[in-house]
């Protein structure tokens, strides 16, 4: 296990150093989950650990969340309405989704729908496990080739459009220092620790987050952080995420797949045509606006906007709004539309 490690490490830092030298957008990111995923796919002997995946989303949540300045917080706020928007619309096309999935790619419509659904994808397969689906593998599957498609589309897709930000921050303009990192891992990762004892979606990134955000809010940074740790996190989370994938995995069920794919590319048109709506109406910068009604993860796209510089505090909120409230309504909506449908003989 510990030599499947290590290798695994060096194919991800290989990965995000070759993505760096030829210039791909968040190569450190994207660098490590693709070669990660070819690797993996391919074969190799090669492994992740879950304690890299948790220090990768704790270092990215404590970036992100010294983004969260006292003007950056206001221009939130005055957002709301369109925050609770985007998640009343991440949960309508994960319906259309669902009808997707269950008549292209003929399985049950638990797996359909849970399969469907913009969240976190170790919530959804123990959702769909206790809700009935005859095949939880595929929910995983679905999830992981969703976010492969979108967080590999999107940013070469900004990137030849030259699409990138210019915005300082309050981490920018203070002083590197090892005491004020140790204070900030300190705060962070007791809350980290609490949250993920109660095994709260996306624990570690959510502690950095709220902590960072609240003492920054406040006029409290300690430190930034420095670009090597910063790509360190992205690299973690990107080996993590890429050593999800199995050898044949695009040759498992490749009609449901093919399915999924084609969801994908519908949800980001939807997507793309309710940004044009939203920016227009809030005067959100477009591009951001996209990042913040992506269905991708909430790590891949905060990742995306920070590195872009394209508003990443305000992409943030979206979407970890939107991911607590997909939590707390996909289990109850999800008996509310089999009722309908099964009344309706649809199912």
């Amino acid at each position: 296990m510990a030599k499947q490690i290590f290798f695994g490490f060096l194919v991800a830092l290989a990965g995000a150093l070759i993505a760096v030298a030829v210039g791909t957008p968040i190569p450190w990111l994207l660098g490590s989950l693709i070669f990660t995923a070819l690797f993996k796919i391919n074969g190799a002997k090669i492994q992740s650990h879950v304690g890299f995946r948790k220090i990768g989303q704790w270092i990215v949540g404590i970036a992100l969340g010294l983004h969260f300045t006292p003007a950056t917080v206001e221009i939130i706020k005055s957002l709301s309405v369109y925050i609770i928007a985007g998640c009343l619309f991440a949960v309508l096309i994960a319906w259309v989704g669902a009808f997707i999935l269950y008549k292209l790619g003929r399985v049950d419509f638990a797996t359909a729908y849970f399969a469907s659904t913009v969240g976190g994808a170790s919530e959804m397969v123990v959702l769909a496990e206790k809700n009935g689906s005859s095949n939880i593998p595929l929910v995983a599957s679905a999830h992981s080739l969703r976010v492969l498609i979108i967080v590999i589309l999107i940013p070469f897709t900004y990137q030849f459009l030259g699409l990138k930000g210019d915005v300082t921050t309050a981490a920018q303009l203070a002083q590197y220092s090892y005491i004020g990192l140790f204070k900030l891992l300190l705060l962070t990762g007791i809350v980290c620790f609490i949250l993920d004892r109660l095994d709260a979606p996306n624990a570690m990134m959510l502690g950095g987050i709220s902590v960072t955000a609240l003492l920054t809010a406040n006029d409290i940074v300690f430190t930034h952080l420095q670009p090597e740790i910063q790509h360190m996190g992205q690299m973690l989370l990107g080996w993590a995420l890429g050593s999800n994938y199995r050898p044949g995995f695009f040759k498992q069920a490749p009609r449901f797949l093919g399915a999924v794919s084609l969801m994908t590319i519908i949800y980001l048109l939807l997507a793309f045509i309710f940004c044009v709506f939203v920016a227009k109406l809030s005067g959100i910068y477009f591009p951001t606006a996209v990042l913040a009604m992506s269905p991708g993860g909430l790590a891949e796209m905060a990742i995306t906007a920070k590195v872009l510089m394209l508003g990443a505090p305000l992409v943030t909120s979206f979407q970890v709004s939107r991911l607590v409230f997909v939590l707390l309504t996909v289990g109850p909506s999800y008996r509310v539309v089999t009722k309908y449908l099964t009344r309706r003989g649809m199912l």
